[in-house]
């Protein structure tokens, strides 16, 4: 018998199969079963979705439907697609690629999720449920050894303090791994070491009453990973920026070691009560997340730029607070079923930055017979070297009331409407300072930072309804249309060093969303396909742009006129017998600038970064039974992507080829608790651009003519161990 899968994605607990959204779920065992560790190796599993890595090592930037955030720097960046961690949302990408363990499941929303999910769920919603406190003893422990010296181990104990009253469950993490660069002067980039704990502690004083409180508190510490440098042709530079040209053996020299230090404390409170027949939910979360980061961020051994946020005694901090209270009706008069709520949001952030203009840059144009004084006016006799110096504050407070009903006109009819009302909020205030050194990095004049200055207020209220109709004429089938809005914040500019004309901010981004669907088994279901077609149309899209000033390189958002992103997704399992399954997904994409017109260029009709016209997955499990008490199994995928855009301008350096990457696993298991796997991942060790840096390429004076790639996980492979009680 095929077990039902059950999501959560419109607020209430439905059959995936039954669930008018486009969503993908996949469940703690399928995470263990396919070495899932970060949400990047997710991407096998999930039509129109990329986990790019960018180079300063400031966690991956999600991509759903070709839409994506590529900014590096700076607190106050939003990302389109919402991430939650047990409904409490959590914004900042990286931070919940620190957390997969002890995982219950994964459900990713593709599309507009404005109305349930809220604010910045532009183009989907992640939501990861933790596993539980369980009424009976168990747990399990984990141990994963594999190349590139990875050791990770992880496990969770669970069980009753007082018998139906009081459960509690305790499961942490320790995951290490050398870089996959190796740094010719010894070590490598791109190492992690990574410790997490939770504590979930369940209580239900009363019948109809439960209450779920979770701490949880995380330690990162990262070496980013280093750029591979090319020579474009006539490439005239100094022979330092060509050590990474042999792509293939992962090679590069930096001129400093480069730090990533993240933790991450958070504690959640969920109340669930009955009101008769209806539920009230109470979801309040509270999160401090602190950064320092020290990036060679050019990534040549040369004395180039440095790029720094926060310092070891004083991190950059985000703090945020959200309270949400929602009300799930049953079916009132076998006609109607509501979710109605309102939900509050404040975040606090503090940053501070530095971006380091070197020796190189100003040796280099002495050699031209310019002096220090034409890149800074203020520069003292003698400059080698110019630090930027940046402070900045915000505050984001954000009200909103929203709710979604569903209308019976029959059993097997019904329409849907939603709505969702949003006032939000941002204050910003920065300020800016500069250090000029000699010879010997001795300081020759400081100016420090001053009192920050604010900026205007980004203020908006914003209204996103959604209109479905939904038809199941059977068990097994099941079809919908839905018609939804999106937005995603506006903001500002944090990591502008020097720039104050950049912190004026960029507005808000609005997508209208058209989507039908049909969920369909077969054979007894043995057999589930499952289809999806979709026009997303983007106003005013946020993207990335590279800029520089008085020599100082930063990232910009801006934004982008219109975009559309079209395509279609199937996802389909095939239960040829109880101990064979083959999986498969495909997508096409069509995604693009309508209208994109920048002092850089024209740029519309230019696809999007990371939106592969083609891409799709074939995996197949093939389960053995050698002895009653032991049973085998062996599982491959391979993942296909055609060619994508690595950034906005569609340069061809800056374009990935089509490409197919391979997986397997092979285990044994004991009806005793235990269980042994070998695994591998990109098999064939391809090589897969994830950064291109045109902006580098432009700058002829300085770069002449070469430029760099970040590149993907290359072939790992290795054995874990696991044993459950």
């Amino acid at each position: 018998m095929t077990e039902d899968i059950i999501v959560t994605a419109t607020r209430r607990a439905t059959r995936l199969q039954e669930t008018p959204i486009s969503v993908s779920a996949v469940t703690g065992e399928e995470l263990e079963r396919n070495n899932i560790r970060q949400f990047a190796d997710l991407e096998s599993m999930l039509p129109n979705v990329r986990v790019p890595d960018g180079l300063n090592g400031g966690g991956n930037s999600i991509t759903i439907r070709g839409i994506t955030a590529q900014a590096r720097e700076g607190t106050g960046i939003e990302q389109p697609a919402g991430a939650y961690l047990d409904q409490v949302y959590y914004g900042p990408r990286g931070f919940l690629d620190r957390v997969i363990f002890d995982i219950d499941r994964i459900e990713v929303l593709r599309g507009p999720q404005g109305t349930l999910w809220g604010r910045n769920a532009a183009s989907g919603a992640i939501s990861y449920t933790t596993r539980r406190p369980t009424a009976s003893l168990d747990g399990y422990v984990r141990a994963t050894l594999g190349n590139f010296d990875l050791r990770n181990v992880e496990g969770a104990i669970s069980g009753p303090i007082v018998d139906d009253l009081l459960k509690v469950r305790l499961s942490g993490v320790h995951f290490e791994r050398d870089g996959y660069t190796r740094d010719v002067n010894g070590g490598s980039f791109g190492t992690e070491n990574q410790d997490a704990v939770r504590a979930q502690f369940a209580l239900t004083p009363a019948e109809g009453f439960d209450l779920v409180v979770i701490g949880q508190y995380l330690w990162s510490k990262r070496r980013p990973d280093a750029p591979l440098w090319y020579g474009l042709p006539g490439f005239a530079g100094p022979p330092e920026l060509a050590v990474g040209q042999d792509f293939r053996h992962r090679r590069a020299a930096t001129d400093g070691p480069g730090i990533v230090d993240e933790t991450l404390r958070s504690v959640t409170a969920i109340v669930t009560y009955a009101l008769g027949k209806a539920t009230l939910t109470s979801v309040t979360g509270y999160f401090v997340g602190d950064l320092f980061s020290l990036n060679d961020d050019e990534g040549s051994a040369l004395d180039l730029a440095v790029i720094g946020a926060g310092s070891p005694g004083r991190p950059d901090r985000t703090k945020r607070f959200t309270q949400e209270l929602r009300l799930a009706t049953p079916r009132l008069g076998g006609v109607v079923e509501a979710t109605l709520g309102g939900y509050y949001y404040l975040e606090t952030t503090r940053g501070t930055g530095s971006s380091r203009t070197g020796r190189y840059v100003f040796d280099l144009l002495a050699d031209l017979g310019v002096p220090a004084q034409d890149i800074d006016p203020g520069a003292p006799t003698g400059t080698v070297a110019i630090t930027a110096l940046s402070a900045s504050r915000s505050k984001t407070r954000s009200y909103a009331a929203f709710g979604q009903a569903n209308a019976y006109v029959r059993d097997d009819l019904w329409l849907t409407a939603g709505m969702r009302l949003n006032y939000e909020k941002k204050n910003f205030s920065a300020g800016d300072g500069v250090a000029y050194y000699g010879a010997g990095d001795t300081l020759l004049r400081l100016v420090p930072v001053g009192a920050l200055a604010s900026v205007k207020p980004f203020e908006d209220t914003v209204f996103t309804p959604m209109a479905g109709i939904n038809y199941k004429p059977s068990e097994r089938l099941f079809f919908y249309f839905t018609y939804s809005q999106g937005y995603k914040s506006g903001g500002f500019n944090t990591s502008a060093i020097v720039n104050p004309t950049a912190r004026t901010g960029f507005g808000p981004e609005r997508v209208t969303n058209y989507e039908a669907g049909a969920r369909t088994e077969w054979f007894d279901r043995r057999l589930t396909v499952n289809l999806t077609g979709f026009v997303m149309d983007y106003a005013d899209l946020q993207v990335e742009r590279q800029r520089s000033n008085a020599g100082v390189g930063f990232t910009e958002v801006v934004n982008a006129g219109r975009a559309r992103s079209q395509g279609v997704e199937l996802e389909t399992i095939a239960r040829v017998t109880p101990d064979f399954q083959l999986n498969a997904t495909a997508a096409y994409l069509d995604a693009h600038f309508v209208t994109f017109a920048t002092d850089a260029g024209d740029f519309s009709g230019n696809r999007l970064p990371f939106a592969p016209r083609f891409s799709g997955n074939l995996g197949a499990r093939y389960d053995l039974h050698p002895s009653p008490e032991l049973s085998a199994y062996v599982q491959g995928n391979v993942r296909y992507s055609g060619s994508y855009f690595l950034e906005v301008e569609n340069r061809a350096l800056g374009r990935q080829a089509a490409h197919a990457l391979v997986d397997a696993r092979v285990g044994l298991k004991s009806k005793k608790g235990w269980e042994l796997g070998l695994w591998a991942r990109n098999l064939t060790n391809h090589l897969v651009k994830a950064d291109y840096n045109s902006a580098i390429e432009d700058n002829a004076l300085i770069f002449q003519g070469s430029s760099f790639y970040v590149f993907a996980p290359p072939r790992t492979f290795g054995a874990d161990f696991t044993l459950r009680f």
